[in-house]
C-alpha cells in the first residue's frame, strides 16, 4: 500500500488490535492477557515507548517490551514486526530466547525509528522446534510523531523495504 506519510486516521484495526487514540501521549500499553496456548505460552503484556517513556518519534529510539508467561521452560524464536495494519511488516525482527517458567520481560530497541508520522501496528509471533506457540498476529497499535514522507512522482508506488538494526535484552520479570 502506498503511504504518503499521513496518519491512517480511522482505518479499521486488523483482527481486533485495540486502538490507542491519536492524541495519546506517553507509553502505549495495548493487548495483554489472553489465554495460554496449548503449550503454555502467553503474551502477558506489550509496552511501546519512545524517548523518555514518551510517544514514539521519527529518528529516535523505539522500545517494544513484551512480558511473556510460560508454564514450563521453553526455548523459542520470538518474532516482532511493525506494519501499517496488515500482517506484512515494514520491519521484522527475531530473537532466540530461553523462557524459564513464570514471566519473562524481553525488550527490542530500535535505535533510530525510520518511520514517518502516522499510525502503525506491532505484530508478534513465537515458535519452537515443534511449531508455532503464538500465532503471528496484531499485538499493539501506536502513533509516531514525525514528519510526512516526501511526495513521490505521479504513478510511483512507494515500497518500504527498510533494514533497521535492533538491540535485544531479556530478563526474568
Amino acid at each position: 500500500m502506498a503511504r504518503q506519510g499521513r496518519p491512517a486516521g480511522r482505518r479499521p484495526d486488523p483482527r481486533g488490535a485495540r486502538r490507542v487514540p491519536l492524541g495519546h501521549r506517553g507509553a502505549h500499553r495495548v493487548r495483554a492477557g489472553g489465554e495460554p496456548t496449548r503449550r503454555g505460552l502467553r503474551l502477558a503484556s506489550v509496552r511501546i515507548e519512545g524517548p523518555g517513556a514518551g510517544s514514539p518519534r521519527t529518528d529516535e529510539e523505539l522500545a517494544i517490551e513484551l512480558i511473556l508467561g510460560a508454564e514450563d521452560a521453553l526455548d523459542i524464536e520470538l518474532h516482532i514486526g511493525i506494519t501499517e495494519g496488515p500482517g506484512t511488516p515494514i520491519f521484522a525482527f527475531h530473537q532466540e530466547i530461553h523462557l524459564p517458567p513464570g514471566k519473562t520481560r524481553t525488550r527490542c530497541a530500535i535505535p533510530r525509528l525510520a518511520l514517518p508520522g502516522g499510525r502503525f501496528y506491532v505484530w508478534t509471533g513465537a515458535r519452537d522446534d515443534r511449531g508455532d506457540l503464538l500465532p503471528w498476529g496484531p499485538a499493539a497499535v501506536f502513533d509516531v510523531v514525525g514528519p510526512d514522507l516526501d511526495p513521490t512522482p505521479r504513478g510511483v508506488v512507494r515500497l518500504a523495504p527498510v533494514h533497521c538494526a535492533a538491540e535485544w535484552t531479556t530478563e526474568e520479570a
